[in-house]
């Protein structure tokens, strides 16, 4: 007689339902995964990412060390210094990865000080929220209550006398496909980006989840379609992404940082992404305002990437149902590394544990 009660089937093959596939069969499930998982565009010896810079690195290290490998040895990660350039028509504004005091002086240096004590008071605020949310919002149990920020702490939009703050603080909400804007949280993502850094894997999103799905194959995770299962968890929905270009070029002079910031008059913005594939070559993921010039001498490949209109504009509604039709709930930030963070849970729901996860080592 076949015994179900270990066996697990995810629909949809994201960075959280690997990481929870490859934890459950560290754990002796069996557990099919379905669906496609994200490819890299690719342009001859061009890649473009869709996500090519995270935070929170010990979310990966921790998922290889407890399903048996070394994170060094899988994936090789960079701190990215500086972590982001801000060029406005009047100045240009350079945060380094990993230091508000540096991030301050420049702040001082560019803005004057009563700019640098904004963003300080600001940076403070998010470190106390980080504390509460990170526990009751960003790793919240599955359970049917829900923790509500906004209620529970009353969390209010960040505004700055400063008007360069402004527009700085406006661009973090497009990590996660919100149009740029300051929200209610945006100065937290602001903290975590400078307490953890920014970084970048080496080979992009690409290498991120080849590695995961070679991990989970490696435990015995089988990739096809099954009627038979305990557990089911559905991970297909996914969040808006904007349209992008992407560009390819060559015999560029100078070197470019990895991500560049451009704030318009006209209010729009640009963001370019740069992968160095060799000295002067480079592969770019440009999202807002798209119509630049001066790649346009050394460009080789020119692209519009189609905008992506998934089930929710920021967040993932992960649902998992059990034979008996227990069901549990995950709403998650689509980012690297909060859905590595959500496939621990996962797998921890799955197992009917409730510990949290660690990921500030």
């Amino acid at each position: 007689m076949s015994n179900l009660r270990n066996k697990v089937f995810i629909e949809g093959s994201n960075l959280a339902s690997l990481t929870a596939a490859a934890r459950l069969a560290k754990f002796k499930y069996q557990v099919t995964v379905s669906g496609q998982s994200y490819q890299n565009t690719q342009a001859g010896d061009f890649s473009f990412d869709y996500g090519p810079l995270f935070t929170l690195p010990a979310v990966y290290r921790d998922f290889f060390q407890k399903t048996g490998k070394h994170f060094g040895q899988v994936l090789e990660i960079k701190a990215m210094d500086p972590a982001f350039v801000f060029n406005f028509d009047d100045t240009q504004i350079i945060f380094a990865n990993l230091s508000r005091n540096e991030r301050l002086k420049e702040i001082e240096s560019k803005l004057g000080k009563a700019a640098a004590l904004e963003w300080d008071r600001a940076l403070k605020q998010a470190e106390y929220l980080w504390d509460k949310v990170r526990a009751n919002y960003f790793e919240w149990e599955f359970s049917f209550q829900r923790f509500n920020p906004d209620t529970y702490l009353r969390m209010r939009a960040i505004n700055f006398q400063n008007p360069y703050l402004n527009k700085i603080m406006a661009n973090y909400a497009t990590y996660l496909g919100y149009p740029a804007g300051i929200y209610k949280w945006s100065h937290l993502l602001a903290f975590v980006e400078e307490s953890f850094g920014i970084w970048q894997v080496t080979g992009g999103l690409q290498a991120l989840i080849d590695k995961l799905k070679d991990r989970a194959t490696e435990l015995g995770v089988i990739f096809a379609n099954t009627a038979e299962f305990d557990y089911y968890i559905d991970a297909t929905q996914t969040h808006n992404k904007p349209e992008q270009r992407l560009i390819g070029i060559e015999n560029f002079p100078d070197e470019l940082p990895v991500r560049t910031v451009r704030f318009h008059k006209n209010g729009y913005t640009t963001d370019i992404y740069a992968t160095r594939m060799q000295p002067g070559k480079y592969s770019l993921v440009v999202t807002g305002k798209l119509d630049i010039l001066e790649f346009e001498p050394y460009k080789v490949f020119d692209q519009i990437r189609p905008a992506v209109f998934g089930d929710s504009d920021n967040q993932v509604l992960t649902k998992i149902r059990t034979a008996n039709k227990r069901k549990f709930k995950v709403r998650h930030m689509d980012s690297l590394a909060h859905a590595g963070i959500t496939g621990e849970l996962l797998a921890n729901a799955v197992r009917g544990i409730k510990n949290r996860p660690s990921h500030e080592h």
